[in-house]
């Protein structure tokens, strides 16, 4: 996700890791990439981008982070 790398595939890679993060417990390491993922992406397709906030969501869930998981759920929602 650094400046010379393609933000759209550092997207779509963590989007394919999340489950990963969330099976393995590697919680704060998803939500990172993820996070800044999202925050390098804000044009890209709908699709992806709610399904990074549903990844999100499910990641700071397990961390009870229950506002973050709350904000995410609700903009995966409105992106589909």
């Amino acid at each position: 996700l650094g400046p010379e790398g393609d933000s759209e595939l550092g997207l779509r890679l963590s989007l394919a890791l999340w489950w990963f993060w969330e099976l393995r417990c590697h919680f704060n390491e998803g939500r990172g990439w993820l996070g800044r993922a999202l925050a390098a992406n804000p044009d890209a397709p709908a699709s992806l981008r709610a399904e990074a906030f549903f990844g999100l969501g499910t990641l700071a869930l397990r961390q009870s982070d229950f506002a973050i998981a709350d904000a995410a759920y609700g903009e995966s929602l409105r992106l589909r």
